[in-house]
């Protein structure tokens, strides 16, 4: 007797269970999002988790197979799991609203067996990147482009994204953080596109998501990191293996789990938390770091006036006008990863599930813990 999934078991190697019992991560639901998380829910994979802050515009209606028209100003996120489920009743979905690179704790990479990275954004690529590999999770990131499709596949013991970067990657990050253009609405180009390269990207992506779900669950995991990369104009279809990068900055030695000394509530404040750790470090000097800068206070450029604001993160700030000149040049002036005394971990805004790094001194040694935020 025949069932929905008969025709995949029917294939060398296939493992329906290894599917079922697979959790994958899709960050970014727009036009690849859509194909990937189609495509895994169609082969069964258990539990599909989609993260993406954006909802559903008018534009994506031509590329993105979950949405239609009466889901214009929805949650693409929730909408997109909530079609998935649709068409495989048997899984479970699940959306977030949230910002992956500021919204979303670095711990809850450890719960996922794959994570599928489908959004054209540095910064996004960069943070999904470390903390994939801070906790062993394989990554597979795509891109598209016109007629142009690529999917890296980053796994554990293999090269990561981070690898394949050149300066120029890290020219374009630091530019958005520059003092020229800090505080300011980025100009974020239009990419042209079109359903079949997201198809193909999606296609690739999710195939090699289901070769690391079989892998996970037969045996050693380490695949060779792998680019695949299409051009639809000409017909050109390349793969090869990238090689690890040496002191590639996402290559840093996972926390002890040992060293994670407390679990703290997003409304406990910075100085209780200290008191614990000096208590339980036996020590006095100790410093609690965000891994993502804070602003603390501001400073016009054109009159020379400063103030103390509500902490904000440096990459979500706006520069604005001051009120004394009125001049739209109120720019950062303090910003540090340091956690201050007097404000909560909610109001550094910290996400829950997030790993926070700790120092503290003992004599003329400095030594490392960690925190994680509940």
């Amino acid at each position: 007797m025949s069932n929905r999934y008969t025709r995949q078991k029917m294939i060398k190697g296939w493992r329906q269970e290894a599917v079922s019992g697979g959790r994958v991560l899709v960050v970014g639901a727009g036009t690849t999002g859509n194909e990937v998380i189609k495509n895994l829910a169609l082969t069964g994979v258990g539990e599909i988790s989609v993260l993406d802050s954006d909802v559903v515009e008018e534009v994506n209606l031509n590329r993105c197979v979950l949405f239609r028209a009466e889901d214009i100003g929805k949650s693409k996120s929730e909408t997109a799991a909530r079609r998935a489920k649709e068409i495989a009743p048997g899984i479970t979905t699940r959306g977030w609203n949230r910002d992956v690179v500021y919204d979303f704790g670095s711990l809850e990479y450890s719960s996922f067996d794959c994570v599928v990275l489908t959004v054209d954004n540095l910064e996004a690529r960069l943070w999904v990147n470390r903390y994939c590999r801070l906790h062993g999770t394989p990554l597979v990131d795509t891109g598209i482009g016109g007629l142009v499709s690529s999917v890296f596949v980053a796994t554990p013991s293999g090269a990561c994204i981070e690898c394949s970067w050149t300066k120029r990657e890290y020219q374009q990050l630091w530019e958005r953080h520059s003092c020229s253009k800090i505080g300011m609405l980025p100009d974020e180009p239009k990419i042209p596109m079109v359903i079949t390269s997201g198809a193909i990207a999606g296609g690739i992506a999710a195939q090699e998501c289901i070769k690391i779900l079989h892998l996970k669950h037969s045996g050693p995991s380490a695949r060779s990191s792998v680019f695949f990369w299409f051009d639809g104009e000409n017909g050109a279809f390349l793969t090869w293996e990238v090689p690890r990068k040496e002191n590639c900055p996402a290559h840093v030695p996972p926390p002890d789990k040992s060293k994670v000394l407390l679990e703290s509530l997003l409304d406990d404040d910075v100085l209780s938390i200290k008191n614990r750790l000096r208590a339980a470090l036996g020590c006095s000097e100790v410093e609690v770091r965000h891994d993502k800068q804070i602003v603390y206070s501001v400073v016009c450029r054109g009159c020379g006036g400063s103030h103390t604001i509500q902490p904000c993160l440096l990459g979500k700030f706006l520069r604005s006008c001051c009120p004394a000149c009125g001049a739209l040049a109120v720019v950062p002036d303090k910003y540090t990863e340091e956690l201050e005394d007097g404000y909560s971990l909610r109001s550094l805004h910290i996400p829950p599930n997030h790993l926070i790094r700790v120092l503290f001194s003992k004599g003329n040694t400095v030594g490392e813990a960690w925190i994680a935020s509940r």
